[in-house]
């Protein structure tokens, strides 16, 4: 196996007291499409990172898992699929110690797409893998493992007597064999959005469904038992065009929903949903413009340590999208939000709390001319302290995004900032500066310091202002 061509790594320096970005790291194949699916805790305080790559075995795309430390470094990466197109949708973590990547293929006697899993151990090593559809299309959404080890996977299904969509449900045991599958009752017209498991095995699909009762598209939340059995579904929603597309489990009995809005062809509005064992939506949020306002929200997950629910978002910024954290009471009540300001044309999709600070996993659209990556950014999220106001205000108060590459070097590291910069410093590990050359060309900046011996170095990168926009280690080898 090749070794992952690009890992670029940035943290906060433990002397900036004001940064709220703990670390943002990048992952993936130069001059190739990688993209983020989801990211899970995994074994000694380190975090596993789904996604889908072209960067090997098949150019046509294969999921990819990357083990990291707790700091995000890389420990390994190993990359499932077929010589056909696979991409990941889901990650969990099973009871028995083992992990299932989920995800789409097109490797399929029809010529259409399936579901396809892959189990692999704490190693990253595949135990099984299988396939599963219909005679159409089927599109993975979600995976969630049951008391018993079963696993219920939630897809979209374009099999007939649904040609615009219905919810196919499947559930599997730990050996992968199939036990039962499902479409839910609601008509044709049907997207699936997520799925979540109580302890006591109860199911909760999530998805937008065609309302009758208003013409539109609508929130859909099925309950169902673990022999798949539709206990109840509820829409909820407007005149407008409505999508769920993540659920989790919130305080007590209450289930979050997130989404958005259809108010025109192009532009969305955030929307959250909490409804009850009984399917009452007790709590609900519509995002307004200003500090509020998401284009759309994308993960939901709720942070028992604070009792708040931490919604990924894509926040619009001008023509830019940029990737977004917005915390919120169990009522849904807002309470801060934090873009993060360096990431430009990104894709928030997936958000993990952890006791410090919050994960947000993604794809970053414009990282790197001609590819994308798949990024990682822990930010310490706390109401208290972070920026309320979200626009401008960001770009210049917090600490920007800085892509920094190769590093670590044999003394060359290269640069492009988001914003204009007057100039920068650097300083050895004892706090002495150092003599550098740098050029500018298009935009991407290129620092010698090959005169330097090896070891750490800090860059500040300073606005037109005289403020610190950004500092960076840099690690010579």
């Amino acid at each position: 196996m090749r070794a992952l061509i690009l890992t670029v790594g940035f943290f906060a320096i433990s002397w900036m007291a004001e940064a709220q970005n703990l670390f943002f790291r990048t992952y993936g194949a130069l001059g190739h499409f990688n993209q983020a699916a989801d990211i899970i805790a995994g074994q000694d305080n380190g975090f596993l990172i789904a996604g889908s790559t072209g960067g090997w075995g098949s150019e046509n795309g294969d999921m990819v898992v990357i083990r990291t430390d707790s700091l995000g470094i890389q420990e390994w990466f190993k990359v499932y699929g077929t010589s056909y197109s696979e991409k990941a949708v889901d990650l969990i973590a099973l009871n028995d110690g083992n992990y299932l990547i989920a995800g789409t293929t097109n490797r399929s006697l029809n010529s259409d797409y399936d579901l396809y899993l892959v189990k692999f151990d704490a190693n990253g090593d595949t135990l099984w893998t299988k396939q599963f559809g219909t005679t159409a299309w089927d599109l993975m959404e979600g995976i969630t493992e049951l008391s018993n080890g079963n696993v219920i996977m939630t897809s979209t299904s374009y099999e007939a007597p649904f040609p615009n969509g219905g919810i196919l449900n499947i559930c599997i045991d730990a050996s992968g064999t199939e036990l039962w599958r499902g479409v839910l009752p609601m008509g044709d017209q049907q997207l699936s959005g997520g799925i979540v498991a109580t302890t006591e095995d109860t199911i909760y699909v999530g998805g937008s469904a065609f309302n009758p009762d208003n013409s539109s598209m609508d929130f859909l939340l099925a309950k169902l038992n673990a022999n798949g059995a539709v206990i109840w579904t509820k829409l909820v929603g407007t005149t407008e065009e409505d999508h769920l597309t993540d659920v989790c489990l919130g305080s007590g009995a209450l289930i979050g929903a997130c989404g958005y809005t259809m108010q025109t062809e192009t532009a969305k509005q955030g929307k959250l949903y909490q409804f009850d064992a009984a399917g009452n939506v007790p709590f609900f949020a519509q995002t307004t413009p200003g500090a509020q306002f998401a284009n759309s929200f994308s993960a939901i997950r709720f942070s028992a340590n604070d009792n708040t629910m931490i919604v990924a978002s894509v926040f619009k910024d001008g023509t830019v999208d940029r990737a977004a954290l917005f915390r919120y009471t169990t009522d849904f009540q807002f309470l801060c939000s934090f873009v993060f300001p360096g990431i430009q044309n990104s894709e928030a999709t997936a958000v993990l709390g952890v006791d410090d600070g919050n994960i947000l996993c993604g794809t970053d659209l414009e990282f790197s001319p001609g590819q994308t990556s798949i990024f990682v950014n822990r930010a310490a999220f706390d109401c208290a302290t972070v920026n309320l106001e979200v626009g401008i205000k960001n770009k210049l108060e917090n600490e920007i995004m800085v892509d920094v590459f190769p590093n670590p070097s044999k003394g060359q590291f290269s640069f492009v900032t988001p914003v204009q910069f007057d100039r920068i410093e650097i300083f050895d590990i004892t706090g002495r500066a150092v003599n550098y050359k740098m050029n500018t060309v298009s935009g991407t900046s290129t620092v010698e310091l090959q005169t330097q011996s090896a070891g750490i170095y800090i860059m500040s990168i300073y606005g037109t202002n005289g403020q610190i926009l950004s500092t960076r280690k840099l690690v010579i080898e």
